[in-house]
């Protein structure tokens, strides 16, 4: 209710004109699958649809740009979450700090490039394409809790960003603060940016056999060099390297889990109609280990990599061709094999058509997660999935 109430307050500032700028804005976006089936024997061609997206934003700040606020409202999901609302207002006290408090759903001080939701974009939410979001493993997406942000900005080239996640109904001081995320990031003039990130309460992977608890949480530290100085080419480079914490599990007590390390890469390449994204990503290195756990559990090496050729029709109309694999190597614990390895794969023609402030989209989609399923003469098979896609998304 307190939420709502300040959103109300800030939409009756924004239409008596108490702010010098004021924009307002929106996206409406739906999708379907005009028909999607699967390689499973007897299995029924489906379809489905819904409006992914009916987004209202406003956006204001007084003269001197020394005082704002930002509010978006969002129906999601064909009503799954009926309406979900976030905003913040923000202060500039002086030109080198700046303050804000709420919530910016999309994130805060991101440090990924295009590696993850840029890669797709749009395409990606209209599920023309599909956006796996692993690649958050070594790429920071941003904060995006309900809390304070502090931005100091001691130089031109220098940005140092904190986000503290105070939470909609509370939270424990010590928890806040805890699990604060800081940032150093520096614009190399010319060049392009690195940025180390300290994050916070990250959830931990599943490691079969050895889940540590819902409560299990650790500190991650991202790396990121972004590459703009070659013409045509940009490049990101991501790492991220989690610390090992301690729990309770299972009755034992002190079980050390090492959350490991993910590397990953991201390259677009422009030259006139023809684009060229590819990224990959490798995550290893993780462990579980106890006095009682002997040997200590590894978790597998996992490998994605995605590449993306794109050609531009004319101004308003491309062509994409995503192709990509996911592949998990075989879990082991004490030499017995615990699962088989798999092979996940994709592979995503698709196109966009821009109409003025719209865009549709559709393609064709076929791939596995490397899952398995046993048919009527007891074989196994892998399950392999397709499904017709298409997407509309308006602008406002």
């Amino acid at each position: 209710m307190k939420k709502l109430l300040i959103f109300t307050i800030l939409l009756a500032l924004l239409s008596t004109g108490a702010f010098a700028e004021a924009t307002w804005g929106g996206t409406i976006g739906a999708t379907a699958d005009i028909i999607a089936g699967s390689s499973v024997e007897d299995s029924d061609m489906t379809t489905e649809a819904y409006p992914w997206r009916q987004r209202f934003t406003g956006d204001a700040e007084n003269e001197d740009g020394t005082f704002g606020g930002y509010m978006r409202f969002d129906v999601n999901n064909a009503g799954v979450n009926p309406i979900e609302y976030y905003g913040y207002a923000w202060w500039k006290p002086m030109d080198m700090l700046k303050l804000q408090v709420g919530r910016n759903a999309d994130g805060d001080f991101g440090a990924d490039g295009v590696t993850r939701w840029g890669y797709y974009g749009d395409a990606g939410d209209t599920h023309a394409a599909t956006e796996n979001w692993h690649f958050g493993s070594s790429f920071y997406g941003g904060f995006g809790d309900s809390g304070a942000v502090l931005t100091i900005t001691p130089a031109e080239t220098v940005t140092v960003s904190f986000g503290i996640p105070y939470h909609l109904y509370g939270n424990k001081a010590e928890e806040s603060y805890k699990n604060m995320n800081a940032q150093l990031a520096v614009d190399l003039e010319g060049t392009g940016k690195i940025a180390i990130t300290l994050a916070a309460s990250q959830p931990f992977f599943h490691i079969d056999g050895f889940d540590v608890g819902e409560n299990m949480s650790y500190n991650k530290v991202y790396g990121y060099f972004g590459l703009t100085s070659i013409e045509n080419l940009a490049v990101d480079i991501g790492l991220g390297l989690g610390f090992p914490v301690k729990g309770d599990h299972m009755g034992l007590e002190g079980v050390k889990y090492s959350p490991g390390a993910a590397f990953g890469v991201g390259v677009t390449f422009d030259a006139d109609a023809l684009q060229v994204k590819a990224r990959v990503q490798m995550e290893m290195l993780e462990k579980v280990s106890h006095e009682d756990i002997d040997p200590a559990y590894k978790g597998p090496v996992i490998l994605t990599a995605d590449v993306m050729p794109s050609f531009a029709i004319d101004d308003t109309f491309r062509f994409f061709f995503s192709v990509g694999m996911r592949r998990t190597a075989e879990k082991k614990y004490d030499g017995n094999k615990l699962a088989d390895s798999t092979m996940g794969w994709h592979l995503n023609p698709y196109i966009s058509k821009a109409v003025g402030p719209g865009t549709f989209f559709a393609g064709f989609w076929l791939g596995s997660e490397g899952e398995k399923y046993f048919n009527k003469d007891g074989d196994e098979k892998t399950v392999v999935t397709w499904r017709v896609p298409v997407g509309l998304v308006f602008n406002f």
